[in-house]
């Protein structure tokens, strides 16, 4: 998608949790990163994310992961049992007893807290926490809920979640420190990644060093020591054939005093321009319900571009008998083998019900690939 020319990713957060956040965000921020080595491009922020954390998408909420229809049309996208998260696979419950399950291998992957998912006979999702763990066999509540052979999933990872709460994400800006003299006067210069600049003042009598690497090399080790500032050092230079002595008390409060400067500059620097908004008119003249139009600032932008507003979104609880609802690249029939395009067969009507009793009908555009949901 990136060498496609997209420069922006969504992920989607609503109702997650802030391990999922968490987790999902410095997952595919990594990853874009991996992306972007070797190549023009560059990130729309700044910073660089430093963590101790290796990131995991099976551990937190998902339906399973699919490629969709990026490559070619096929079965299997769908989750068909349960709309619930039910973790990754650990494997077969050969033996079942009360109070625990047999494992079909060594289950010394599992944890004490980590919850355990399964279907029962009825076809239920349903789950326990592990309590205690000896060899192949897992102790836990409920066990005898689970059918024989049931295929068993870990949908907590208790040692995982808690290095995710108590691991350590940062965000930092690069900074660039040079040392060099003016007039006989030394000055620490500090750039940041943006190209935001600071000069301080070093307030020491120059000083040549005794032993030169000895001191860069401790001048480097100090300038690193940028603790609870938004910096990382990228790179400190002395701009000087022979480095001078620099007290570690006058090092540490010039290199705060760069920071706290270029800290500045950056805030002043985020205030974004105002923007102008163009009334260009608008293509279509009459806005449906497909335009989602649910609130009168969103009519007003439509109206300003000189269209009329002739339905309202569905979710103003307006009815809209026989509207298509949605058209879909996907679709049941392909899904259940009984494609029309493959076996010519009566093309009967059919129907989908929610658990409050709705009814749709489902119209298949055989032509496009495409099925279509209606309102009854």
């Amino acid at each position: 998608m990136m060498d496609a020319g997209i420069s922006s990713f969504k992920i989607e957060g609503r109702l997650k949790d802030i391990n999922y956040v968490k987790n999902t965000v410095l997952f595919y921020r990594q990853a874009l990163d991996r992306l972007m080595e070797g190549k023009d491009l560059k990130k729309a922020s700044s910073g660089k994310i430093f963590t101790d954390l290796i990131p995991d998408l099976e551990k937190t909420f998902n339906r399973g992961y699919t490629d969709y229809f990026l490559n070619s049309r096929k079965k299997g996208i769908v989750s068909w049992d349960s709309p619930k998260f039910k973790g990754e696979i650990i494997g077969k419950a050969v033996k079942i007893f009360q109070d625990s399950f047999l494992l079909d291998k060594t289950a010394d992957f599992l944890s004490p807290g980590d919850g355990i998912a399964f279907f029962t006979s009825e076809g239920v999702l349903t789950g326990t926490l592990v309590q205690k763990v000896s060899n192949k066999q897992v102790y836990a509540d409920h066990c005898g809920l689970i059918p024989p052979s049931a295929v068993l999933y870990r949908n907590q990872d208790h040692v995982f979640f808690k290095k995710l709460k108590n691991s350590s994400v940062e965000r930092k800006i690069a900074l660039n420190l040079k040392f060099f003299e003016r007039e006989g006067v030394l000055f620490l210069e500090g750039v940041d990644e943006d190209g935001l600049k600071s000069e301080i003042k070093i307030e020491t009598a120059l000083i040549q060093a005794e032993n030169p690497l000895k001191t860069v090399e401790n001048t480097k080790k100090l300038l690193e020591r940028l603790g609870e500032t938004i910096f990382y050092l990228q790179e400190s230079v002395f701009d000087h054939e022979n480095p001078f002595f620099i007290p570690a008390s006058a090092l540490n409060e010039a290199r705060r005093k760069v920071c706290e400067a270029v800290t500045r500059q950056r805030a002043q620097k985020t205030t974004c321009p105002p923007t102008t908004v163009s009334n260009v008119q608008y293509p279509i003249k009459q806005i449906d319900f497909n335009s989602n139009i649910s609130n009168r600032k969103a009519a007003c932008f439509y109206e300003k571009r000189g269209c009329e507003i002739i339905e309202k979104a569905l979710e103003t609880g307006i009815s809209y008998p026989k509207k298509r609802l949605m058209t879909l690249k996907y679709c049941i029939r392909f899904e259940l083998g009984i494609c029309l395009k493959n076996k010519k067969e009566p093309n009967p009507d059919l129907f989908l019900t929610d658990p409050k009793g709705n009814v749709f009908q489902l119209v298949f555009d055989c032509e496009n690939c495409r099925m279509e949901l209606y309102s009854k």
